[in-house]
């Protein structure tokens, strides 16, 4: 079974895996959604469809965060290594 997150935790991560850019989060609807926006280069460039499904899902999630961090490097990011736990 894999492990769940907390709207916390998956923020955390979300921060973590994205330096050494910034990276905000804000929960919304209530917890049901997770917003992730990093600022890199000065653009800003959201991470789409967190929903609670896929950021309480500690597998599901990291995929997405990977994902999204491999375009991100497309446009120019240059991000630290990440190390998930």
């Amino acid at each position: 079974m894999t492990e769940k997150l907390t709207i916390d935790e998956a923020a955390r991560i979300a921060e973590e895996a994205f330096a050494p850019y910034e990276c905000k989060t804000k929960e919304v609807d209530d917890g049901d959604l997770l917003k992730v926006a990093v600022d890199v280069n000065g653009h800003l460039v959201d991470v789409n469809d967190l929903h609670k499904d896929i950021f309480t899902d500690k597998e599901v999630f990291l995929s997405k965060l990977e994902l999204a961090r491999q375009r991100m490097s497309d446009i120019g990011a240059d991000f630290g290594e990440w190390r998930t736990g």
